[in-house]
């Protein structure tokens, strides 16, 4: 009491206080980065090892994966361990268990590593944290005009030099920090030597390298000390482009003959040996691509590239386009002016009805707490190193109703003792004083129904964390404001409410248009509440009968799928994607064929549908050959590709033209691939997930894992809307298994002699790298291209001896042929084959097929049965919702036990906080009705919003039972004190109601598909409220006058005499002994 006294004796503290979480919020707010989901770190080290010259996926695995995955074994903060072994790299991952140092877990992992004895030829291990890079922006640079006269080299060359100044350009902005280019290959100087040159010339590959080594070097030699002073010694002659290469010599004859590189070898500049190759509407292109940190600011960023492509575009030669895509910040200011549309209205419809109720003066003062408490969350929002993103918009959005409750209480108590007659001042400290414990305890336990939400772990857990993050300083913000700034406010603005100046014809209209809503309101409670309310208390048993009749009836709906399941809603965007895998050792060619055809299906879409603005519906198509980006390092090869398709945006095409129907119809206007291992078509999907079913089967091999994959993904087939079913254990190419004969030895020929022979002429012998310019050139020495392309040049080679002796091949070498897999997957020293697939929302349920397929005799049970050595374990969206579901079941007890414990101590009392809590299952009740009336399925954000619910709904019923409480303490019959309390607690219950629906109104009915990912919350919250208030004003004091007949019934057991009934919740005695129950 004593602050709020002093709060209302001196304003003006009160208001720099005001002013002062005002200002602060006002500015953090300005650069607050902005970006469609929050920055999370995902708490995983990867370890990756590049080793170029292993083609076989198996050798990877036994010699670099393994041994890695045993030294790490035994590390307490690692959770599981991921290796994934493909040609030329090995990549192991190893997550962490919750709450993890990541630094510590780092240097520990780093140390284990450094143990490991890796093969000689491998690159040195790349260990490092997982990050998650935020693209922004892509830019293209590409060829706009038929460049048919300029050979492919040269048209690459072209476009990679043009996009590496771009890419210098915008990283030298000021908003920008990262950007890569990706879709060209780096420089390479070949050197081409035949096996006729190297017969003719007695040589080796690996000579020749080392003759390139020795040519061309430099090298400080010291320094001279002379009385003139010191001269430094250094030898020059490190060569740098193919011309000065051709000139070193490779063999110096006694006679003074020398023969040089270029009369062995075909020296020239060139591409690494890699099909890789970007188009980009059809034409050659390579991308830059921008990317921003947790601290940059995406809608800067965006502008800021865009000004310099608009002025880059004049500087370029003819013929050459570049051009922007896939632009971020169009998504992220669709969704944040979204969220902010729906905000402002939800504010406005919020002081509405707290001026229909109110009235003007107050509703202003009550509103005002409004930004003050946003003010101070974006303040913690900024000390939190958090951002504005979808998820904290929708925060303070769910806040908004929220964030005025307690002030709503406090001015309407208030302005009730105004109306009484009580002088202003004292009418404010008396007021906020009277309400103040319960107030603050609607807070606790508002913020105690938020802390299972920071509990939740994985990547959902991150992602959702955002939301209390957001709304417990709202309302620590609110309560503090309602303390100590609303009071003096009430004090001073309502001090000549009695003698309000009516004289403005806009100010009478809005008065008696409030005299007449307060005339209807009033008939209502006479005429309607109050009749029903005594119905319900006289027959109190079958008034809890009912709703207990609801709750089980909506349980047992629940139960029997009348309101679907699934893991989590879709969050579309303006992107769709097919990926691309044919058989392994397919060329490029192919790919680029089937590729093409992927682009002109696209580009039939504005064929078929008619956007809103007549615009067409596909704006861009990128295509990258020879490479799949996926998640951490890129997979290379021929047989891969991707095709992006940039839509127009959401607001433009109009509502009806969906991603996922686009995806569907680009899917069936796609001629049929025969020879493709997979062909997968998706939309962009934001923030948490994964594939809607994924299934790993584990075994001790890939060979025994895949056999059970290919049941499964037959069964899989059989559920209506079920697509795009792949495995990731995907045949790799024809191997060919070469061995020593057993007369190679007494040749002088060894297994090693005949392997860096044959790994030098067909990969490379790499003689080492020059750093020229901004670009690291690896020199490679290696047979002519065609010499490469041909199986029979494998079989014709010499394989020479230690003493240069020449052995044909064929004579010392055993041949087979064998195929493998492109990966290797290994989960925790189990090989598993994922297998996963997307599921039609509209036709099908993820949730009822896994349900269906681990029933008793379902798909799951025969799988074990005929394959008893495999384990199933489930993955993706599906273990992300478990992971979740399972963290909900810990914490969510717990924040009952808290919101039990607060309210016991509030009232003083073991029984009556059951009462109140009593208001929890039937609110979620009212949540599940929602979703069957607007026909949502019950999704993970659906029980995020029910959890944040408990909070919400114990308040009212707070509040009327410490009322109720109080006037019955004061000598009031239970009887009358139930009825006045919920009469005089009906207007700021119903009002804290509709202030909450009313601010979330406009996201509830927004038709846009961006909102439908938040609209599960929106509705567990707004009609899980809805039913707890009507429960609150019926159904709580026929539970507070149940517990009143058992508290009787108990001291009678005890004591053989009956209380009084307000006696028995602790009135003062009045009547000791009363034999009639009530």
């Amino acid at each position: 009491m004593g602050i709020i006294r002093r709060a209302v004796a001196n304003p003006v503290a009160a208001n720099m206080l005001m002013l002062l979480i005002l200002g602060g919020g006002w500015f953090t707010a300005q650069h607050l980065p902005r970006e469609l989901f929050p920055e999370f770190s995902i708490e995983m080290v990867s370890i990756t090892v590049p080793h170029p010259q292993a083609s076989s996926p198996d050798d990877i695995e036994q010699s670099i994966c393994l041994k890695i995955e045993h030294e790490l074994s035994g590390l307490e903060d690692i959770d599981e361990v991921t290796s994934v072994s493909r040609e030329g790299m090995a990549i192991v991952t190893a997550a962490l268990r919750q709450g993890a140092d990541i630094r510590k877990a780092l240097d520990e992992i780093k140390t284990r590593v450094d143990n490991v004895e890796l093969p000689k030829e491998a690159e040195d291990p790349i260990v490092s944290e997982v990050t998650l890079r935020r693209h922004v922006i892509h830019v293209v640079v590409a060829w706009d005009v038929d460049a048919a006269g300029i050979s492919a080299e040269d048209q690459e060359r072209t476009l990679k030099e043009i996009a590496e100044d771009v890419r210098e350009d915008i990283a030298a902005l000021s908003e920008v920090s990262q950007v890569s280019v990706s879709g060209v290959r780096d420089y390479e100087i070949s050197v081409e030597v035949s096996e006729e040159s190297l017969r003719k010339h007695r040589l080796t590959m690996a000579k020749v390298a080392e003759a390139i080594r020795q040519g061309s070097f430099d090298l400080p030699a010291g320094t001279v000390k002379t009385a003139g002073g010191e001269l430094t010694l250094r030898v020059v002659g490190q060569y740098y482009t193919a011309e000065e290469f051709r000139d070193i010599p490779v063999i110096s004859r006694p006679d003074g003959t020398i023969i040089r590189l270029e009369d062995v070898a075909t020296v020239r500049e060139s591409f690494e040996d890699l099909d890789l190759a970007g188009q980009f509407n059809g034409k050659p292109a390579v991308l830059v691509s921008v990317f921003k940190t947790p601290k940059e600011d995406t809608i800067e960023i965006v502008q800021a590239v865009k000004r310099y492509v608009k002025g880059k575009q004049m500087e370029l030669p003819d013929g050459i386009l570049i051009d922007t895509w896939a632009d971020m910040s169009k998504l992220i200011e669709d969704r944040l002016d979204l969220l902010v549309r729906n905000g402002l209205q939800g504010l406005v419809l919020v002081f509405l009805t707290l001026w229909l109720f109110l009235g003007m003066r107050l509703s202003v003062w009550v509103a005002l707490g409004i930004p003050v408490s946003f003010a101070g969350a974006l303040l913690v929002l900024d000390l939190g190193g958090q951002s504005l993103n979808m998820m904290s918009m929708f925060a303070l959005i769910m806040a908004l109703g929220l964030i005025v409750d307690d002030a709503i209480v406090v001015g309407e108590n208030v302005y009730a003792r105004i109306q009484r007659g009580d002088e202003p001042k004292e009418a404010a400290i008396l007021g906020t004083k009277s309400v103040m414990l319960p107030v603050f305890g609607a807070v606790v336990t508002t913020w105690l129904a938020f802390v299972p939400l920071l509990a939740v772990p994985g990547v959902m857990g991150k992602f959702i964390r955002i939301l209390p993050f957001v709304v417990i300083p709202a309302l620590a913000f609110s309560l503090i404001e309602c303390m100590v700034i609303l009071p003096p406010h009430l004090a001073h603005g309502l001090n000549r409410l009695r003698a309000d100046d009516r004289s403005h014809r806009l100010k009478r209209f809005g008065q008696r248009f409030r005299d007449r809503f307060d005339a209807g309101l009033e008939r209502f409670l006479q005429n309607v509440f109050t009749p029903v309310f005594r119905f319900t208390l006289r027959y109190r048993y079958l008034t809890i009968a009912v709703f207990l009749a609801v709750m089980i009836l909506m349980g047992g709906a629940v139960m029997g799928d009348r309101v679907p399941r699934t893991g989590f809603p879709r969050i579309e965007g303006d992107t769709m994607q097919a990926i691309l895998t044919l058989p392994t050792g397919t060329g490029i060619v192919r790919t680029a064929e089937v590729a093409r055809s992927l682009t002109v299906a696209a580009e039939k879409l504005n064929e078929q549908f008619t956007t809103r603005t007549g615009e067409p519906v596909v704006m861009r198509v990128y295509s990258l050959l020879g490479q799949q980006s996926g998640f951490g390092v890129p997979n290379n090869g021929s047989h891969l590709a991707e095709v992006t398709v940039e839509l127009l945006p959401s607001e433009r095409r109009g509502q009806a033209l969906r991603p996922r129907d686009l995806v569907a119809k680009w899917r069936e206007t796609m001629p049929p691939v025969p020879d493709a291992l997979s062909l997968t078509f998706s939309a962009f999907q934001g923030g948490p997930g994964g594939k809607a079913l994924e299934i790993r089967v584990l075994a001790e091999s890939t060979d025994a894992a895949k056999p059970a994959a290919e049941r499964l993904k037959e069964a899989l087939a059989t559920y209506p809307g079920v697509t795009d079913i792949e495995d990731d254990a995907l045949p790799g190419r024809m191997e060919m298994n070469i061995r020593l004969k057993a007369g190679a030895n007494p040749l002088g020929i060894n297994l090693q002699t005949m392997a860096r022979q044959l790994r030098d002429a067909f990969y490379g012998a790499e003689s080492y790298r020059i750093q020229r310019g901004r670009d690291e050139i690896k020199v490679m020495v290696r047979y002519p291209e065609k010499l490469r392309r041909s199986l029979g040049h494998v079989e014709n080679m010499w394989v020479r001896t230690a003493a240069g002796d020449e052995v044909p091949f064929h004579e010392v070498a055993d041949v087979t042929f064998q195929r493998g897999y492109t990966t290797l997957k290994r989960i925790d020293g189990d090989s598993v084959v994922v297998v996963s697939a997307e599921v039609d929302e509209a036709s099908a349920n993820a949730e009822k097929i896994l349900q269906d397929m681990n029933k008793s005799g379902g798909v799951f049970a025969q799988l074990r049965a005929q394959y008893p050595d495999i384990k199933l374990d489930l993955t993706g969206q599906r273990e992300q919702f478990l992971e979740s579901l399972n963290a909900l079941k810990v914490w969510y007890p717990v924040a009952l036990l808290g919101i039990y414990t607060v309210l016991a101590a509030i009232f003083r009392s073991y029984f009556q906080p059951i009462i109140i809590m009593l208001a929890i299952p039937f609110g979620l009740v009212g949540a599940v009705i929602g979703h069957w009336l607007m026909g949502f399925d019950l999704t993970i954000l659906s029980m995020f919003g029910m959890v944040a619910l408990t909070g919400i709904v114990v308040n009212d019923s707070l509040v009327l039972i410490d009322l109720v409480n109080r006037r019955v303490r004061a000598g009031e019959p239970i009887l009358v004190a139930a009825e006045s309390g919920a009469r005089d607690r009906f207007r700021p219950i119903l009002l804290t109601t509709i202030t909450t629906v009313v601010g979330m109104a406009p996201l509830l009915f927004e038709r846009s598909f961006q909102a439908q990912f938040l609209k599960p919350m929106v509705v567990s919250i707004a009609f899980g409220l809805s039913f707890a208030t009507l429960l609150t004003l019926l159904a709580v004091p026929s539970l507070y006058l149940m517990g009143n007949d058992v508290s009787r019934v108990i001291r009678w057991l005890i004591s053989g005499q009956w209380p009084t009934a307000e006696r028995a919740f602790g009135a003062p005695e009045q009547s000791p002994i009363d034999d009639r129950p009530v």
